[in-house]
This record gives structure tokens, sequence and C-alpha cells, in this order.
């Protein structure tokens, strides 16, 4: 595991020990504003923004902008990339180690001079160049030998290799448990989506199965649907059937009424008119008894009376003749009076029976 104090070192390495604590700000956080950043440290926008470039030169951070709609410009929010932070480290590992080799490739081929006083360590060609004085002091520099610095910087080295060791260790391990999270990641969602097929099929055969039913009970409804309707079919043609019966029987009904009532007039007519003969027959041989009657009356008077009184005779004869005309006018007048009213009743009866027709065939 990497201690704290060793993140810092590198923070340090990338930025300055400024930038700690703009990290401690950023960490477990995301799209903080750079303005409250600033007002956080309590520095300017421009030196926290300085510092973000040149972590995010390293991939340690990752910014998105949105544009102000008041101010017009664009602000960015930051977010700390915990993810590379070990690649980060041994990169600037590996970078350590390459500047140490070829410091000890360096040391282990030239020779170096020191100052008495320690004020500067030079080597070979700068200290033939400056005369094999110090610079600053002005005394003898004298060969030093560096086994012993050779050795410290081999130490580093070692060092540096286990460090890049250890984090590649814990960088495996975690790119082992982010494969294995993916992997049961990826085993969930299959398992997931198997349980949805599972489920879709179930569903999708109980819709099947509804369908069916539904079908079935459609199915039925309509069966039944259909033995109502011709029920009601039957039903209607026996209504039908018993209403033009019905309505047969009243027309037959009907009719025999009217015939009845035709027959019965005409009955009457024939017994007015059988009664009207009657009576003018009666009336007839009244007139024919009367004028015979007259006719022995005259004759008789004619045996005895003068002839004065003869023309009474014609007289009453020509009163008699008048009667009887008047008598044969009247009967004539009543005759041709019942006729009228006889046709007048069978073409009202003609009418209600025309009538009763069309309501029966309208029905």
């Amino acid at each position: 595991m990497i201690s704290e104090q060793y993140f810092e070192d590198m923070l340090d390495y990338i930025a300055g020990s400024d930038v700690i604590s703009l990290v401690n700000l950023l960490k477990g956080k995301e799209n903080v504003s750079e303005f409250k950043l600033a007002e956080s440290l309590k520095c300017e926008v421009n030196f926290v923004r300085n510092l973000l470039y040149k972590l995010y030169d390293y991939n340690l951070v990752f910014f998105t902008r949105k544009k102000d709609k008041i101010k017009g410009w664009y602000i960015y929010y930051w977010t700390f990339n915990e993810s590379k932070v070990i690649d980060v480290m041994i990169k600037i590992e590996k970078e350590r180690k390459e500047r140490l080799e070829a410091r000890l490739a360096n040391e282990s081929e030239g020779f170096f001079f020191v100052c008495q006083n320690r004020c500067i360590r030079l080597d070979f060609e700068k200290a033939t160049d400056y005369g094999f004085r110090c610079p600053e002091c002005g005394d003898l520099l004298e060969q030093k030998s560096n086994d012993e610095f050779i050795q410290k910087i081999q130490d580093r080295i070692k060092e540096s290799e286990k460090i890049i060791k250890e984090l590649e260790s814990e960088l495996n391990s975690i790119h082992k448990q982010r494969a294995k999270e993916e992997k049961d990641r990826e085993d969930k969602i299959k398992q997931d989506e198997e349980k949805k097929k599972l489920a879709e099929e179930k569903r999708k055969e109980k819709e099947k199965k509804k369908k069916e039913l539904e079908k079935k009970r459609k199915d039925q409804e309509r069966q039944k649907l259909k033995e109502q309707e011709k029920k009601l079919k039957e039903k209607q043609k026996a209504e039908k059937a018993s209403k033009a019966k019905s309505s047969s029987k009243k027309k037959e009904t009907v009719r025999s009424k009217v015939s009845a009532k035709t027959t019965k007039k005409k009955v009457e007519n024939k017994k007015e008119k059988k009664a009207v003969a009657i009576k003018q027959t009666k009336t007839a041989s009244k007139a024919t008894k009367k004028e015979t009657l007259s006719k022995k009356v005259a004759k008789n008077r004619a045996r005895k009376k003068p002839p004065v009184r003869e023309k009474k005779s014609s007289q009453s004869k020509s009163k008699i003749i008048k009667k009887q005309s008047k008598q044969k006018t009247k009967s004539s007048t009543s005759k041709k009076q019942k006729t009228s009213t006889t046709k007048k009743k069978t073409s009202g009866l003609k009418k209600v029976i025309k009538a009763v027709k069309n309501k029966l065939t309208k029905k």
C-alpha cells in the first residue's frame, strides 16, 4: 500500500508543495469550480489554474467546462482522477531511476575533486578549467574517491526498483480487481439479461395463453350471439307468422263483416223494393178498382142522369188520372232517393274496407 508521504512527495515533485492542499480539496468530489477552489485556498484563480494544468499534464485531473449565461465566459469544473495515481507514481519513479542510473554511470567513469572547506565538488574537466582551485574560496581542490557516493546511488536505485515493483504489483492487483469487478459486472449483466429473457419468454407464454383464452372466450361469445340471433330471428319469424295469421283472420273477419253488412243491405234493399212494388201494385189495384167503380158509377149515372152530369164524371175521371200520375211520380222519386242512399252507403263501406286493407298492409 502506498504511504501518504510518498503520495505527497510525488505531488511536490510534479507541481510543488502548494498543490497538496489543492488535491486534498479535490479528493472525493466531482466537478469543482476553479473559483471555489481559489476561494477556499485564498489565492488567485490564475495560480490555481497553473497548478491544475500541471496536474492535467500527468492526467491526474480532468475537467468539464460550461458557459456562463450572464457573463459569457467559460467556467472550468475539475475532478481528481484517482485511477491514474499509481500510473503516475510508476512513471515518476522510473524517471528518477533513469536519472540515478545516468548519474551512476557518470560517477563510475570519471574523477571528482572536492574543496577542503566543502564548498564545491567538480569533475576533472571543470577542475582543470578552474586550475584545480575552488571558485568560491580559492583553496586547492583535492581528488576524492566516490565509492561511497556510488554506493548511495546504487542503494537509491535499488530502493526505486523496489518501489516500482511494489507499485506495479499494486497496479496489477488493482487491474485484476477491476478486471474481476468488470467480469462480475459482465456476468451480472449476462445473468440479468438471461433473467430478462426468461421473464420475457414467460411473459410471452402468459400473453399467448391469455390471447388463446381470450380468443376462446370471444369465439364462445360469438357462438352465443349467433345462437341468440338465430333464436331472435326464429322468434321474429314466429311473431311475423302469428301476426300474419292474426291479420289474415282480422281481414277475413272484416271481410265477412263487410260482406254480411252488404248482404244485409242488399236483402234490406230487396225487401224495400218488394215493399215498394207491393205498395205500387196495391195502389195500382186500388186505382184500377176505383176506375172500374168510377166507370160503373158513370155508366149508371149515364143511364139515370142527364148529360150535364157526364161532364162531372169526366172531371172526376181527370182528377183520378192526375192523382194516379202524382202517385207514380212520388213512387219514382222515393225509389230514386232509396237507390241513391244505398249507393252512398255501399261507397262508404267500400272506403272503410280500403282503409282497413291499407292499415293491415302497413303493419
